[in-house]
């Protein structure tokens, strides 16, 4: 029982001291995506799959983030006409001080992005096939925990998306669960 323990107390640690020797981390992520405010009665829940690169500062609770995440919603009303979202951000995280024994690390995300959106229908939406897309900036904010584990760690996060659109703006949040290799 103590060779057990002593094995499992290792192998944790030596996944906290790669992390720390290591402060650049990429990663992938996905999860379901919920379209907010005017799109919410047009389109059905989402999802959506992506990666990631990360760098935290050695001794610095601040680390920079760069996501690459395509999303996708089916509107409710018609079965063969979608909405996709690729963005593209760039984000600061804050990570809160834990102690050294804590399992769950609780952070901050936030920045600036630019975003693809295109929109596609086949028949259902009149003669043939419609097809529009757009770019535009937008912001995000949100928090999640992350869990290390020995030579990766998994993260769960929420943020909020508001891309900013010709008289008004789109809004979604996505809910993603993600691993980062250090």
């Amino acid at each position: 029982m103590a060779v057990a323990t002593s094995l499992a107390a290792s192998v944790a640690l030596a996944g906290r001291a790669q992390a720390q020797a290591n402060p650049i981390a990429f990663g992938i992520t996905a999860g379901a995506t919920k379209a907010v405010g005017e799109g919410s009665d047009a389109l059905d829940l989402g999802y959506h799959a992506g990666a990631l690169v990360q760098w935290n500062g050695p001794s610095l609770p601040v680390g920079i983030r760069g996501d690459v995440v395509y999303h996708r919603f089916t509107f409710k009303d018609a079965s063969d006409a979608h909405e996709s979202i690729t963005a593209g951000t760039v984000n600061l995280v804050y990570s809160f001080a834990m102690d050294a024994g804590a399992q769950i690390t609780p952070y901050l995300i936030g920045g600036v992005g630019y975003y693809h959106a295109s929109f596609t229908c086949g028949g259902s939406c009149g003669t043939g096939n419609t097809n529009n897309s757009d770019n535009k900036f937008g912001i995000n904010g949100g928090a999640g925990v992350t869990i290390p584990l020995s030579g990766f760690s998994t993260f769960i996060e929420a943020r909020y998306h508001n891309v900013f659109t010709d008289g008004g703006s789109t809004k979604f949040i996505p809910i993603s669960v993600g691993i980062m290799f250090r």
